[in-house]
């Protein structure tokens, strides 16, 4: 064997180490892009349950939402029932009070009337009391005259 035969042998050797390293980078390079497209896999499998749960969340939020709005919508029409009632009676008490207001005040004008008639009668009845005191006082003048009169012709008899 010769010096060049053992040169070739070894590089042929070499060349084969190389072929195999070469083949082994392949692998390694294959089997990291597997990894990495299983790391993606796991990766986006957990989004996915993540999206998932997400939407489920949101489905409770939107079912929260509409349970809410239904709640709002019934206090709603409760609050309107409500207030149109209120209403109904604020109306009903207005027509009664109308109708009290009439009345009290017919009976009111009914009231001055017979006032003004009693105080007609009553300013009659002083005018005659002033009249009769008057007439009482003239009577008792004029009894005291003729007492005086007569007591006067008693002495002169006497």
């Amino acid at each position: 064997m010769t010096q060049q035969q053992n040169t070739d042998d070894r590089l042929a050797a070499l060349e084969a180490k190389m072929a195999d390293l070469a083949a082994l980078k392949a692998r390694v390079d294959r089997l990291e892009r597997l990894i990495q497209e299983e790391r993606i896999m796991i990766r986006l499998d957990d989004l996915r349950a993540e999206q998932s749960t997400l939407r489920v969340e949101v489905q409770g939020l939107r079912n929260e939402v509409k349970a809410l709005d239904e709640r709002y919508e019934g206090h709603e029409i409760y609050v309107a029932d409500h207030f149109r009632e209120v209403e109904e009676q604020l109306t009903r008490l207005n027509t009664r009070l109308d109708v009290i207001e009439t009345n009290l005040t017919a009976k009111l004008e009914k009231v001055e009337e017979r006032l003004d008639t009693v105080e007609d009668q009553l300013q009659t009845l002083v005018e005659a009391a002033a009249h009769h005191r008057n007439a009482i006082e003239e009577l008792h003048a004029g009894q005291k005259q003729i007492l005086e009169i007569l007591l006067g012709k008693q002495k002169t008899n006497d």
